[in-house]
């Protein structure tokens, strides 16, 4: 047999081969096939999918309150006591809708038994949510909550306060 003819040959049986597995892959195999049901594995309990929710949120919020920071001087929204920041009516709220850092507040997925919380003296933050898996590991132990929290200090404000101390006294 000639070589071109072997090659030919050959090109044909890795066409198909690679042909076949595409076609097994993306019609056949259980891992890949979207239709295919999901296992119990996969699925995760409607307690986990909130919490994910709550993170994804204050993972957000902490976002546009290190974006008003940003633009702010190095001071962040004040909040003295905790408010309810998923609340329409909070002072934060109102201050990051109108900078347009939110366009909407960020509701706990069960609003009447949870909220967001944030509290600031404008050089440092903490956000908060209470998360109801309470083996997770992403939380801290309050009382009866286990609060995921996510905090954050104004750099540039201690960097100032800092330079004002004098450390020779």
């Amino acid at each position: 047999m000639d070589t071109k003819k072997t090659a030919i040959i050959i090109l044909i049986i890795l066409i198909l081969g690679f042909g076949g597995y595409f076609i097994w892959k993306n019609y056949f195999s259980p891992v890949s096939n979207p239709s295919a049901p999901a296992t119990s594995q996969s699925q995760i309990s409607p307690e986990d999918a909130r919490d994910n929710r709550r993170i994804k949120d204050i993972d957000r919020l902490s976002e546009a309150v290190e974006s008003y920071m940003n633009d702010h001087d190095g001071q962040f929204p004040v909040a003295n006591e905790v408010e309810k920041i998923s609340d329409e009516e909070s002072n934060v709220f109102k201050t990051l809708k109108a900078g347009n850092y939110l366009e909407k507040p960020l509701k706990d997925p069960a609003p009447n038994k949870y909220y967001y919380g944030y509290i600031s003296h404008g050089y440092e933050y903490e956000l908060t949510a209470a998360l109801e898996n309470k083996t997770s590991g992403k939380c801290e132990i309050s009382g009866n909550l286990c609060l995921y929290k996510i905090r954050g200090t104004s750099e540039y404000l201690l960097e100032q306060y800092l330079l004002r101390y004098d450390y020779n006294k």
